[in-house]
């Protein structure tokens, strides 16, 4: 709790209705001087911490680190605007089984809510056609609403405490990953408000998410290759041109001169209305057969075609009729790649796993997957 308290004590009223008893609930209580309210010790059955100076990584590892805490036990981290609903803890529990019965071993478990940055957000989630009881997997959790298992919060050396606000949950989610655990979004709803403290406290947030920036950066430098195949001047942030006019140093090349990166390496790979420009037969076997050599095991291509046909039949001149457009494509030329069609004879193709196909007014995205266990 930020200098929060009347939110906080709405928050806390929630709790003490709808969260079971054998959920013990630690506040931490952030600032210079900062003191209690005698109603907070009076009406809620809480324990209570202060942490000086207004450092959340420090004040979520005070509170994570009191005694009592077994391995399998959950830490449940929730902002002080905040608000849980009825069977919230069922959910978490559910989704706490669902999540464990994974192969991989997971790290944080961001809650969903209407007031949250990134793949908790529901607007967003639905944006992407996401229904309300799937579980995903994330690069981020914002910790605003997350849990986790104790033992693996203490193995990963909990939250970074270099990082007193903004990029503290990147840095915590980056820990998860970096030690070989899987982020998850489950399907827990949570209300929160967003930002009050923040406000409240003066802080402006434009500038503490540059400084987090700078500082995750720093620490926490991105080491994952993504390669844009042909980005030409639209590549994206954080993506490798492989252009040959706008590649920089062993990037200034076609796709048909290889990929300047050893074998297994690459994380992602993209090419966005290029592959109709490489030649049918050969030429195009070998550009896949490369793309699956870069990319490391589970590593994925996405491929985005003009359709020469599409599922319903229907076709349009102009892709063939464009002079630099030499090889067509529908939904099964990617079929042979991923071993759906086979060939009449040996064609030499490392065979890939078709992960996702849509098809929009005659163009077609497909992401193949070089297979986790290939070599």
């Amino acid at each position: 709790v930020w200098a929060n308290w009347d939110i906080a004590s709405i928050a806390l009223a929630a709790h003490h209705q709808l969260t079971p008893a054998d959920f013990e609930i630690v506040v931490v209580a952030q600032g210079d001087g900062v003191v209690i309210p005698a109603s907070i010790l009076r009406d809620y059955t809480v324990t209570t911490l202060t942490d000086n100076g207004a450092n959340y990584s420090r004040a979520n590892n005070k509170g994570a680190a009191l005694g009592g805490l077994e391995d399998g036990d959950l830490l449940i981290f929730l902002n002080d605007d905040v608000i849980v609903g009825p069977k919230w803890t069922g959910h978490l529990m559910n989704d706490y089984f669902a999540i464990g019965a994974a192969p991989e071993p997971f790290g944080l478990v961001g809650m969903r809510s209407d007031f949250i940055s990134g793949s908790q957000g529901i607007a967003h989630l639905a944006s992407l056609g996401i229904p309300d009881g799937a579980i995903i997997k994330t690069d981020r959790v914002v910790t605003a609403a997350a849990w986790c298992e104790k033992s693996v919060f203490d193995e990963v050396g909990g939250f970074d405490e270099r990082f007193p606000g903004q990029y503290s949950d990147n840095a915590i989610s980056r820990r998860m990953t970096d030690a070989g655990y899987t982020n998850y979004v489950g399907q827990t709803y949570v209300r929160h408000f967003g930002h009050t403290a923040t406000e409240r406290n003066g802080i402006n947030l434009n500038d503490s998410l540059a400084e987090g920036k700078i500082l995750f950066d720093k620490h926490y430098p991105d080491t994952t290759i993504r390669v844009e195949i042909g980005g030409g001047t639209f590549c994206a942030e954080g993506w490798r041109n492989l252009d040959p006019i706008h590649g920089d140093g062993p990037y200034k090349r076609r796709i048909e001169d290889g990929i300047p990166e050893d074998d297994g390496t690459v994380a992602m790979l993209r090419a966005s209305h290029i592959l109709e420009h490489i030649p049918a037969g050969q030429t195009r076997i070998n550009v896949m057969n490369e793309c699956w050599r870069a990319l490391e095991p589970g590593g994925e291509f996405e491929i985005i075609v003009p359709l020469v046909r599409d599922q319903a039949g229907n076709s349009d001149w102009k892709w063939a009729a464009d002079p630099t457009h030499v090889s067509w494509w529908c939904r099964e030329s990617f079929e042979y790649f991923a071993g759906i069609k086979k060939p009449n004879a040996e064609y030499g193709i490392k065979e890939w796993e078709m992960v996702a196909y849509q098809e929009d007014d005659l163009v077609g995205t497909c992401v193949l997957r070089r297979p986790p266990d290939a070599d």
